[in-house]
């Protein structure tokens, strides 16, 4: 987190709910989730995530949902380690070049 200990990406109100739901699917606080998945990893994905997309609350939805190229896990879970962002952002690569798995 920032020095103030806020999340610096701003989000529209329903990408927020999006992570929100997220995190409580996993059974943790927001701000928990966010923390285990890293700011600079969260700043990378939503980055990866909304350019690839193009909507903010598209992207959240993808971050948030359980995806099969991850074996069932929510690219949230997924990316808590630089291992696993390079998995989620492969995933995004292979997205563009229209590999769904």
């Amino acid at each position: 987190m920032g020095r103030s200990g806020s999340l610096r990406i701003r989000l529209p109100r329903e990408a927020k709910e999006r992570l929100a739901e997220a995190a409580k699917a996993l059974g943790l606080p927001l701000r928990t989730l966010i923390q285990a998945v890293g700011e600079e990893r969260f700043r990378l994905l939503w980055e990866e995530a909304l350019r690839f997309h193009g909507d903010e609350v598209r992207a959240m939805g993808f971050l948030a949902r359980p995806n099969p190229a991850l074996g069932g896990r929510t690219p949230l879970e997924v990316a808590s380690s630089d291992e696993g962002l390079e998995e989620v952002l492969r995933v995004v690569q292979n997205l563009e070049e229209g590999v769904f798995l």
